[in-house]
């Protein structure tokens, strides 16, 4: 479930489904990989039959050697190890690329890479690059069709957020009404504290449970 965000899905989903490249990006803490996630799980239920695959390429270095061949094969197996060329056509999915920040500092010392994005490329499969900063004016094999910035939460997407998780909460400990009646002031508290930012959003959400047990 996703709450909040409605016109980040709907501006992505639109440009995924005409088989295009999207860059997510956002400074750390804006929700980036939930998102990525959350935004793949509905995709898988709108078409791309053969699923949606979400690779963190954070630790690509240290776990597999460079090789983001090593990386996918962990998902799809040998076959897609030995018959990268083949692998991808008529298939209908999409890959999710979080961190790809990793690629960036040096593509030249990933291997595998080149030949990965290009077959990508060649079979029209669409894919997410998650990152820090816009793309825009890096070098990348494929068009990105649409850079999408994730920014905080505006107070009813917040709002909204929060009085489900509250919601929840209420229903799990069977929290007295008197401790639920200032839960309007709550929200606007957490908000006012967390800025909008999901992490911290849902650090101060804890913080306050805290004070409700």
């Amino acid at each position: 479930i996703i709450l909040g965000r409605k016109k980040d899905l709907y501006d992505i989903i639109k440009t995924l489904n005409d088989r295009n490249c999207v860059n997510i990006y956002g400074e750390k803490g804006i929700g980036k990989s939930k998102f990525a996630r959350v935004l793949g799980y509905y995709m898988l239920r709108l078409g791309f039959k053969d699923g949606v695959f979400y690779f963190k390429l954070g630790d690509i270095r240290k776990k597999y050697n460079s090789d983001l061949r090593e990386l996918m094969k962990t998902v799809f197996g040998e076959e897609f190890a030995k018959e990268i060329h083949c692998y991808f056509k008529n298939k209908e999915m999409l890959l999710v690329f979080d961190d790809y920040d990793e690629i960036l500092k040096n593509d030249s010392d990933i291997s595998s890479y080149m030949h990965i994005f290009c077959t990508l490329k060649e079979d029209n499969i669409p894919y997410i690059l998650v990152t820090k900063n816009k793309l825009a004016g890096k070098k990348n094999i494929d068009k990105v069709a649409l850079y999408h910035k994730l920014q905080p939460l505006d107070e009813a997407e917040a709002r909204e957020f929060l009085e489900f998780k509250f919601r929840e909460f209420f229903a799990c400990y069977q929290i007295e009404e008197s401790k639920q009646a200032n839960i309007t002031e709550d929200i606007k508290k957490i908000f006012e504290l967390s800025k909008g930012y999901p992490k911290l959003l849902l650090r101060h959400y804890k913080d306050h449970l805290d004070q409700l047990r």
